[in-house]
């Protein structure tokens, strides 16, 4: 049976609370590592994402932390005051933290969807054993919303004309992100008669639209992070679990990521077709085991595991 064991760190200011679990075999011979949440209010259970993955590096002896993000559960602050940048910082002060119950052993980073880029700018100060990538973009946020913005409009089914539309809006928007734009002149300029209903019909479409001055301002601060140098620095295997395209093919934006990880290192994709964002299949009931298995075995010495959202 799995030992959890309370977790608190600190960056500066903000108390971040969250768990360590160890292995039922007790002292792990190797730590891994939960990445921190994906964008919103995610705690160190990421909803029930996390459980199935933390039970399954458990399994092969690996002690996993996990924590909640800024602002949301026990942890203090705001995660709308948090960039990528201070999302790794977290990360960093969590794993210390791990490190101080579960001392002497590598650590392997883990990361879902945002948390993708949180893992690898965390890895620089991590040293990590293996990095894993759970639909982890490796490009810009700006590129990948626009790119995902796409995909719900086709999902909507709107025309090509539509869809183009709605590009259009949603590029001029996350422009003036880029350029750090005020939240009220952004209100107004998406307010104007000639984009408010097509505004309205990304919304309804489920395109993230940054509508409240807290969101916007946290993503100017995001917009434009670019994870290339931070691929290109990482000197350890890496893992990127992917949902194919509608050909069966990694998409473009995240088959950048191995070929610039495969530049220096062993770098792995893993394609899971079917799967949503989570690379869960039908029932939706947890992500697809195979992804941690090829970070976990005798290749990759780590024995925690640090998994970020």
């Amino acid at each position: 049976m799995m030992t959890p064991h309370a977790l608190e760190a600190m960056n500066g200011d903000v108390v971040l609370a969250g768990t360590v679990w160890l292995p039922a075999t007790g002292r792990p011979s190797r730590t891994g590592a939960d990445a921190p949440p994906v964008r919103g209010r995610p705690t160190r259970d990421n909803d029930v994402l996390f459980r199935p993955i933390r039970e399954r590096f458990l399994d092969v002896g690996v002690a996993v932390t996990s924590f909640d993000k800024r602002g949301v559960g026990e942890s203090g602050g705001s995660w709308l005051d948090a960039g990528i940048e201070d999302q790794a910082a977290d990360l960093r002060r969590s794993v210390d933290a791990a490190r101080e119950l579960v001392p002497d052993v590598p650590v392997g980073l883990f990361g879902h969807s945002q948390g993708g880029w949180v893992v690898l700018e965390a890895a620089r100060a991590v040293e990590p054993s293996f990095v894993i990538t759970n639909s982890g973009p490796a490009v810009s946020p700006k590129r990948q919303e626009l790119f995902s913005t796409a995909n719900r409009l086709r999902s909507a089914r709107w025309s090509p004309a539509r869809i183009r539309d709605g590009l259009t809006l949603m590029h001029s928007l996350l422009d003036r992100a880029s350029e750090g734009a005020a939240f009220p002149d952004v209100e107004s300029w998406m307010q104007a008669p000639e984009r408010a209903a097509l505004a309205a019909d990304l919304v309804a479409a489920g395109v993230f639209v940054p509508d409240t001055d807290a969101l916007w301002s946290f993503t100017t601060s995001i917009i434009d992070h670019d994870p290339h140098d931070a691929l290109a620095a990482l000197d350890v295997p890496l893992l990127r679990g992917l949902r194919p395209g509608r050909r069966g093919r990694a998409r473009r934006p995240e088959r950048r990521g191995v070929a610039v990880a495969r530049a220096s290192r062993p770098a792995r994709a893993a394609h899971h077709p079917g799967g949503d964002h989570r690379l869960q299949l039908p029932p939706w009931r947890g992500i697809r085991a195979p992804v941690i298995r090829p970070c976990s075995g005798s290749s990759s010495p780590a024995r925690l595991a640090a998994l970020a959202r």
